[in-house]
């Protein structure tokens, strides 16, 4: 139960602090906005069949990217530190979104290691068959890659504190607490099925359809970074989840 715990105290952590989530991410989501219609202002003015490499597009992802981090290192701190924004522009610590993207790489990193063999032994085996059995071949990979996040995720939320934490110390941390993040697995895949549910029923619907689908995407966003921060309070600061 300890996995529906974690979920159930994202969700509190988001829902019961929206003035800070709203000064956190309103900012920064509007640039990325603006950002995103001159992206595809770019790739509406090339030329219909033929191929026109434009540097914003690179550019423009990079900064979405940026502020994807922005967001999730202040919300990290808001969480774990008490650190309050202070206005509507959440400060800017890119010492801490330097060391947030390096350690996500880090973490990307360790988890091939792992996969990579995983999946070939795995595909190996069922290289005759396909079907259900291939269905069932990729929902174990991306149950195994999960878990295996979420064991090493310390690290993430200790890079936008400034606190100094390691693979191996996450991994030790963590340890023996498996079924918890195969539990944490199953409800955010339930909750993931049935916003995916929500927004298809609201697709079509003019004004509503895509604001809706922005402020689930937005709350997805809080909602993540508070799973980490969530795995870190508990494991790591010994925080209880109640």
């Amino acid at each position: 139960m300890s996995g529906f715990k974690i979920f159930a105290k994202a969700i509190d952590l988001v829902v019961n602090n929206r003035k800070a989530a709203m000064q956190i991410v309103l900012v920064p989501c509007l640039i990325a906005l603006g950002v995103s219609f001159l992206m595809f202002g770019s790739l509406a003015s090339q030329v219909v069949g033929t191929y026109q490499y434009s540097p914003f597009l690179f550019v423009g992802t990079l900064i979405i990217f940026v502020i994807w981090l922005w967001i999730a290192v202040a919300w990290h701190r808001f969480i774990l530190l008490s650190e309050y924004p202070t206005g509507w522009v959440p400060a800017i610590k890119l010492d801490r979104i330097g060391s947030y993207f390096g350690h996500g790489l880090l973490l990307g990193l360790a988890m091939l290691v792992v996969i990579i063999p995983a999946m070939l032994v795995i595909f190996t085996a069922a290289s005759g068959d396909g079907g259900a059995l291939g269905v069932a071949v990729f929902l174990v990979l991306y149950a195994l890659a999960t878990v295996l996040f979420y064991r090493l995720s310390p690290i993430l939320p200790a890079a936008a504190i400034g606190k100094r934490l390691s693979l191996k110390q996450a991994w030790a941390a963590t340890k023996g607490h498996v079924g918890t993040f195969v539990g944490l697995f199953i409800a955010l895949s339930i909750f993931g099925a049935v916003i995916g549910l929500i927004l298809t029923l609201l697709g079509s619907v003019p004004l509503i359809g895509p604001l809706v689908q922005i402020l689930f995407q937005v709350f997805s966003i809080l909602l993540g970074v508070s799973v980490l921060s969530t795995i870190y309070g508990h494991f790591i600061d010994g925080r209880p989840l109640d």
